[in-house]
């Protein structure tokens, strides 16, 4: 999940770079070795919140990235 509360220097889901993408993606890939899973297809959502004065909005992006994405 990303949140920002002013819409200013863009919207919480433009924070989640290719960079953060592939962070994310070697974390996941790490903890799916430790709990011996193995090699898996894996699929990444974002939940973008905007926190306005008038109450927080949210944006669900399903399969906002996978591995293709960072490896490609």
């Amino acid at each position: 999940m990303r949140a920002r509360r002013s819409l200013s220097a863009g919207t919480p889901a433009a924070t989640v770079t290719r960079e953060k993408q592939r962070k994310v993606i070697l974390a996941a890939r790490d903890w799916l070795a430790s709990a011996g899973a193995g090699e898996r297809a894996l699929r990444f959502d974002v939940v973008a919140v905007h926190l306005a004065p008038r109450g927080p909005t949210c944006v669900h992006l399903p399969a906002a990235f996978d591995l293709a994405d960072v490896e490609g």
